[in-house]
């Protein structure tokens, strides 16, 4: 069976779970916990920028733990493990990517990251219109959509970024 362990140097409050990586980091730890309860680490990651982690959730052969900056228009960082076929956990690279497609969409909203939906294996970015009102949490310039897959322990664009006019991400 695998559990997870959520971990933190914030303060530990069950109502406030954006309390708990402030002022240091956020950690996930994927452990197997065997019929006689003896836990084995298999996999851990840390990030500065997250602000807490939502629960895993697995598609296919990733495990995904979201993460969420609090809109303070930090990057997200995701902590994703692919298990390879021999059962072995890895970290799988989410960034690199959006490097390949930054220079692909006229005026991305820079002051966010794109977006993974990782059970789709699509990533997404509002893009700005570039009208003087506009402000940098309402976008009107349309979407940016690229479609993913993974390579290795990395994702990589499976096709080009394409945009969709008058459509909201």
């Amino acid at each position: 069976m695998l559990v997870y362990q959520l971990q933190g140097t914030g303060p530990a409050d069950t109502k406030d779970r954006a309390g708990f990586c402030y002022d240091g980091y956020c950690a996930v730890a994927v452990i197997r916990q065997t019929k006689d309860g003896k836990r084995h680490l298999l996999a851990h990651a840390e990030s500065q920028n997250a602000q807490w982690y939502s629960p895993p959730y697995r598609t296919g052969d990733l495990t995904v733990f979201e993460s969420n900056a609090l809109g303070s228009g930090n990057y997200n960082d995701d902590i994703v493990f692919h298990q390879s076929s021999d059962g072995r956990y890895s970290r799988v690279d989410v960034q690199s990517w959006k490097a390949e497609v930054t220079g692909l969409t006229l005026e991305p909203n820079f002051y966010f990251d794109w977006q993974t939906d990782y059970r789709a294996m699509v990533g997404q970015t509002s893009l700005m219109a570039g009208l003087p009102d506009e402000w940098h949490r309402d976008p009107r310039g349309g979407c940016a959509r690229v479609f993913l897959k993974l390579n290795g322990d990395a994702l990589t664009v499976a096709a080009p970024a394409a945009q969709i006019p008058d459509y909201k991400c």
